[in-house]
């Protein structure tokens, strides 16, 4: 599952805007701020850049902060692994938009992609709302994708009912006239 519980490996990811990532550098070491400055990185709205660690891999992340569905989603394609969010300001916003850009309709694929990197919420409550909401953007987004002569009405019904069972939901339905 891309949204998970808190595990002690994680990378974290800082959302900030251009005088932000200024004042965060100053707290990084020397390596930081030639990184960024080889990169051209200052933080603009709508980029990110992935900082290595003293060992290889990857040790944080910063997004320059546009809105948080947007830099979730850019969260949402970092490379595989474990990250969380350095400030909880609009989690649920950019857990959101991390989980959507994880949609893939594989129904017809032999083998479904897997997402490639965890996003760490560490409130319970918060991380089965996320999962739900994105578990109704999925259906409807597979249900939009599904051609014609692979769902009929009755594939619509099981699809909803599904979906009911799963999250305790009361479901009615009304056959015919």
């Amino acid at each position: 599952m891309p949204v998970v519980a808190p595990k002690p490996t994680s990378r974290l990811i800082f959302r900030l805007d251009p005088d932000e990532m200024k004042s965060w550098l100053k707290e990084r070491p020397d390596t930081y701020r030639a990184w960024a400055e080889d990169h051209e990185f200052t933080a603009r709205p709508g980029t990110h850049l992935v900082f290595p660690g003293d060992k290889g891999g990857i040790a944080e992340v910063v997004l320059g902060k546009k809105d948080a569905f947007a830099d979730g989603a850019r969260a949402g394609r970092l490379p595989k692994g474990i990250y969380a969010l350095a400030d909880a300001h609009d989690a649920e916003e950019v857990a959101i938009g991390f989980l959507l850009e994880q949609y893939r309709f594989d129904r017809f694929r032999q083998k479904p992609s897997a997402p490639k990197a965890d996003l760490i919420l560490a409130d319970e409550a918060l991380r089965h709302r996320v999962e739900a909401i994105s578990a109704g953007v999925f259906l409807a987004r597979d249900l939009i994708n599904m051609p014609a002569n692979h769902l009929n009405p009755q594939g619509m019904e099981d699809a909803v009912r599904d979906l009911a069972e799963a999250f305790s939901a009361k479901l009615n339905v009304t056959i015919g006239d």
